[in-house]
């Protein structure tokens, strides 16, 4: 690679923890630099990843991109190359930049939603088509208000 290829790079991109995303925003998948270095990084951290897929139904290509800013990353002092957290001044920090637990977090989150949304959904429909009396599932809460009554429910 040429030096000049390199500066390219290094000024477009920055590497936080062995992660890339673009230097002037800190996105991973960056639409107003036209970059999207999700699949690069997944590849970084592949194996680990493997395991994940196994018990969460969300596929890891399609995961929420990331941005380094956000989770605290800041320009090391010493070097213009480095990232270190906020947090603990740590270039690289492998707690806070620990990008296999966001990455299995995040998705447990959207698998969660996603099961609460359905029971919501379904939930609604039954109402809708009358299959469903609040009154015979939930009689202590006649008087609540609808979002009382419908949280109720779903923990049920």
């Amino acid at each position: 690679m040429m030096s000049t290829e390199k500066e390219r790079i290094s000024e477009r991109d920055i590497v936080v923890n062995q992660f890339k995303f673009c230097a002037k925003h800190g996105d991973e998948l960056c639409q107003s630099c036209c970059c999207d270095h999700r699949m690069s990084n997944n590849v970084t951290i592949e194996e680990e990843l493997g395991d994940m897929s196994e018990f969460l139904e969300t596929e890891v290509e399609e995961r929420q991109p990331l941005n380094a800013y956000a989770l605290g990353a800041v320009a090391a002092l010493h070097t213009e190359e480095s990232f270190q957290c906020e947090k603990h001044k740590s270039v690289d920090c492998s707690t806070c930049f620990d990008w296999i637990s966001i990455i299995k977090r995040e998705a447990e989150e959207v698998e969660e939603s996603g099961r609460w949304m359905g029971k919501r959904n379904s939930l609604q429909e039954k109402l809708e088509s009358g299959a469903l009396n609040l009154t015979d599932v939930a009689p202590s809460m006649v008087g609540e208000s609808s979002v009382g009554v419908a949280q109720a429910v779903l923990s049920a």
